[in-house]
């Protein structure tokens, strides 16, 4: 029962993350998105550093019960918070759908008994209950029709080994912290907040250079009448500086648990890991919902899909993984594929005519 009301809970969550993509996409023009994105992005790793420290206040003085009775509080005042305070980004679209109705040419049957004002009314009727009838039919998978595209399939895949790497290395985290040092609950919450400064960091620095970057790529690109792409907001450098940081703190973290080394080394470690980390993922998190305008909810719906499927197998296997290899050559071996894997970067961007003519 358990398991069973955990995946329904996962369902609404995950659908809320990719609407709130879509929301985000609506309000912010081009060089106010990075930023947005980013700190969008980055909330949800960063209140799970913070998500231990009271969940382990509740079980000590509470009971494990009170946990699940506190976000329930807590989701009934998102939920108010949005019917009251989110503005409604769906008007535009409507007023758009319906001039495109108003002005479509409908072809009809010869009517010689009706007048062209009656035939005309009767077509709109036509349309509307037809696109009443479409969207009454739900194709949850809908969305993942986009990974046909292969720079979002790309993208999307190294979001989640990223993403997957990242929560192993948290589960990872509270199991050595309290097997191997021996602290308890409160204190290893405590111990993530290091994690969470580097989400921090890694989250302003990724938004306001991802504006900068893209807006100087705009102005040099019309001065010199050159075409505009998504893809002049990936900066090497920037993404280059990334890996090192995230692949670094990895290697480190898993060698420091393994040699036993003083507890904060690990912290410091996982800072720098999620400082890497949450510089590829802002990036490409804004890059992929610029290519596909319109359709941010349905980015984020394939980035969701891939990165759980893969954080699924991660979790599973992380712990038999780190016992059978042990930290440091396991964390050593996961760095690996990141850095080899993350050099498909330069693939996209050589390739940035190619996938402007697949969207067209």
């Amino acid at each position: 029962m358990l398991i069973a009301m955990r995946a329904i809970e996962a369902a609404g969550s995950s659908g809320c993350t990719s609407v709130g993509t879509g929301v985000i996409v609506e309000i912010f023009n081009d060089s106010e998105r990075g930023r947005a994105l980013s700190w969008y992005t980055a909330m949800p790793i960063i209140l799970t550093i913070f998500a231990p420290i009271i969940s382990g206040l509740l079980t000590d003085h509470l009971g494990w019960r009170s946990v699940f009775w506190f976000y329930v509080l807590c989701y009934i005042a998102l939920f108010f918070g949005v019917i009251f305070l989110l503005p409604e980004t769906l008007s535009r679209k409507r007023l758009n759908r319906v001039k495109d109705v108003n002005q479509a040419t409908i072809t009809l049957p010869e009517l010689p008994s009706l007048s062209t004002a009656t035939a005309t009314n009767k077509a709109r009727n036509c349309c509307d209950q037809l696109n009443f009838g479409r969207a009454m039919v739900i194709n949850p998978f809908k969305s993942l029709k986009l990974l046909k595209y292969l720079n979002l399939l790309l993208t999307s895949f190294y979001v989640a080994i990223s993403m997957g790497t990242n929560y192993a290395t948290n589960t990872s985290f509270t199991w050595a912290y309290s097997k191997i040092y021996h602290f308890d609950s409160i204190t290893v919450g405590l111990c993530f907040i290091a994690g969470g400064v580097g989400y921090c960091l890694g989250a302003y620095v990724a938004g306001v250079l991802s504006d900068r970057i893209y807006q100087k790529q705009i102005r040099q690109a019309k001065e010199t009448g050159q075409d505009i792409y998504p893809e002049m907001r990936l900066s090497i450098p920037v993404l280059g500086i990334g890996v090192i940081f995230m692949c670094g703190g990895y290697i480190s973290y898993g060698w420091c648990i393994d040699k036993n080394a003083h507890f904060t080394s690990g912290m410091i470690s996982q800072l720098f890991a999620q400082f890497g980390l949450m510089l590829w993922v802002c990036f490409l998190t804004v890059y992929a919902t610029q290519c596909f305008p319109g359709h941010g909810t349905s980015v984020q719906a394939c980035f969701q899909f891939v990165k759980h499927s893969i954080m699924t197998v991660a979790l599973m296997t992380v712990i038999d993984l780190q016992n059978a290899l042990g930290y440091g050559i396991l964390y050593s071996i996961i760095a690996g594929v990141l850095a080899v894997t993350s050099n498909f970067v330069f693939y996209i961007k050589k390739n940035k005519k190619k996938w402007k003519n697949q969207r067209v």
